[in-house]
């Protein structure tokens, strides 16, 4: 069983906790993190999601919700471990942004991590199907048919930021 912290709409911690998989609560948001995983080419470590989860075969980054007890720094090293067995420990989380998502009851956190090109990839099948290393315009491509979960706008301002940042050292 998963559960989650639970924050009303400014962020402030309710002190709740809540089970994944039953509605939140009127007013509760909970917290979700999105990994941007690069290497340092500016290409998108992308997983494909497997045919048992919702969205299935659609291409996205790693990402998913932060546990109760977590900060999302932490939540985010997990995720990307668990999705595609990729170990963070020693590398940097760049900060991007939150964003409140409140059509599906959540703050996101973005993080961008610079990641060797020739990582070892063990895929967690019951939620990834698929992980390959992907330029901007082979994303576009497949947004536009339609084989994207997220936006093609959010992978060009994650890029922009990947550009300032590529030169510093990737280990914390």
């Amino acid at each position: 069983m998963e559960y989650w912290d639970l924050f009303d709409e400014n962020e402030k911690p309710l002190g709740k906790t809540h089970l994944r998989g039953t509605p939140l609560p009127a007013g509760a948001y909970h917290r979700v993190v999105c990994v941007w995983l690069l290497d340092r080419d500016g290409r998108f470590l992308m997983s494909r999601r497997s045919e048992k989860k919702a969205g299935a075969h659609l291409w996205e980054r790693s990402g998913g919700s932060v546990l109760a007890g977590e900060s999302p720094e932490e939540g985010a090293r997990r995720e990307v471990k668990e999705e595609l067995g990729i170990d963070l420990s020693d590398k940097k989380l760049h900060f991007l942004r939150t964003r409140c998502r409140e059509q599906y009851g959540c703050f996101c956190y973005d993080f961008l991590c610079i990641i060797d090109k020739n990582v070892k990839i063990a895929l967690q099948k019951e939620e990834v199907e698929d992980a390959r290393f992907m330029t901007l315009p082979e994303i576009e491509e497949i947004a536009s048919r339609r084989e994207l979960l997220a936006n093609a706008y959010n992978f060009r301002s994650a890029l922009e930021f990947f550009e300032k940042i590529k030169d510093t050292p990737d280990e914390t």
